[in-house]
């Protein structure tokens, strides 16, 4: 049995894929044909930013079981081509392909999923060829999609990289006769919005497989620094729901807040299981670095551990026995009306801090048990009513979002 995932894990997956210039979208297995959970026509014109790509996933959240990306020109462009996906529905044509061509085989990064494999590289030109039923097809249309790891499938089986999670650079720029993909099908192959027609015997590619090292293409106008990283990590599934979810409430949001943010995910970490070596943190901080390397300016794996390590040794106090969320978490416990709470939580905090102290909506939440909006509406309340000050209005800095400083007004009475 795998773990299951959430649909944060699912957008988290998207984003690193949007590293790699490719435009996803929420998928849904409910039905047998992985239909999309949103319209997404627009997304073959255009890529989504990361505001956009978590709208996505929030439409219709409990119906999201997988992410899928789309093809052709939608997750590429020059000089890097257009993404393409050999679909093989039954894996005995996979296997015939690879042995035909043992070298491409091993080189290009492939999935395994239910039935059989999808085989990814780059094309110079968009392209859709239908082999026939049981045979799959060769997608490289903006119009088509396939299903990306870490997606499951309501048997059970969840899709995944054969090989490990491939980096942007394992994806080589191949002319259409370079893959084999078209070996014995040549009468099948067609252009997208043209009729089918037959390619002459000169066309067809070579079979040769002491010829497929040549075939390779590199990437052209994509260097290493742009995408080297390893893409979601395989065994992320793995890692308990706690753990995971220290990972994803502690990632950055922009560069500046790696130092910041590491020491929070040791805070929390600390909540799961205190008292254990640096050491046994490794994996679950190799997850973080994965998912923080797009965002972070510091990209070195070695950096990152070494400011963990350090910061697992700082760490005095869990997260959630500091002195403000214990004020907090007895506020919320409280068997009183939420405002009543809220106004237990700021006498607390101010008699901790001895006068002023920060409260944002979320803190504000955790100590009514409400929703964010509505604890800001709280707040907002006991503003207006003069039982507090606003000394420092929130805002947002270069490397952080600074929550509002408050004093006792009526309150303090």
């Amino acid at each position: 049995m795998t773990a299951a995932l959430t649909t944060r894990d699912y957008l988290q997956a998207a984003l690193w894929y949007r590293s790699w210039g490719w435009a996803c979208l929420p998928v849904s297995h409910a039905v047998a044909d992985k239909r999309p959970t949103v319209r997404w026509k627009a997304l073959q014109r255009r890529k989504p930013t990361d505001r956009e790509l978590g709208r996505l996933f929030a439409v219709r959240p409990d119906r999201v079981t997988g992410l899928a990306v789309l093809l052709g020109r939608a997750s590429g462009g020059p000089p890097a081509g257009c993404l393409a996906c050999r679909d093989f529905d039954a894996a005995a044509a996979y296997f015939r392909w690879a042995s035909l061509r043992p070298r491409l085989a091993a080189a290009l990064p492939t999935v395994r999923t239910r039935r059989g494999f999808h085989v990814y590289c780059y094309l110079p030109a968009e392209v859709f060829v239908d082999f026939g039923p049981g045979d799959g097809d060769l997608r490289c249309v903006a119009t088509r999609y396939a299903v990306l790891p870490p997606s499951a499938h309501p048997s059970g089986v969840r899709y995944a990289w054969v090989r490990g999670d491939p980096a942007r650079p394992d994806f080589p720029l191949l002319t259409v006769e370079a893959t084999g993909f078209l070996a014995d099908r040549a009468d099948k192959a067609r252009s997208p919005g043209r009729p089918r027609t037959a390619l002459t015997p000169a066309a067809q590619p070579a079979r040769k497989a002491d010829k497929d090292k040549d075939l390779l293409c590199p990437p052209r106008g994509v260097s290493d620094a742009a995408g080297g990283s390893p893409g979601p990590d395989a065994r992320w599934a793995s890692l308990p729901a706690a753990e995971r979810e220290a990972v994803l409430k502690t990632l950055p949001r922009r560069a500046g807040e790696r130092h910041r943010r590491l020491f929070e995910l040791a805070r929390r970490l600390a909540d799961v299981r205190p008292g254990v070596p640096a050491g046994h943190w490794a994996g679950v901080v190799r997850a973080w670095w994965r998912r923080a390397e797009p965002v972070v300016r510091t990209k070195d794996w070695a950096v990152t551990w070494a400011d963990f390590r350090a910061a697992w040794g700082r760490v005095r106090t869990p997260a959630s026995r500091s002195p403000p969320a214990v004020a907090l978490a007895a506020a919320r416990g409280a068997d009183v009306p939420p405002r009543d709470r809220l106004r237990l939580a700021c006498r607390s905090l101010a008699g901790l801090t001895g006068g002023t102290f920060y409260l944002s909506a979320r803190g504000a939440a955790a100590a009514t048990g409400l929703g964010k909006t509505r604890a800001a509406e709280l707040l907002a309340g006991l503003v207006a009513a003069g039982e507090l000050i606003v000394r420092v209005p929130g805002r947002r800095s270069a490397s952080a979002r600074l929550a509002t400083r408050y004093a006792l007004g009526s309150l303090g009475d």
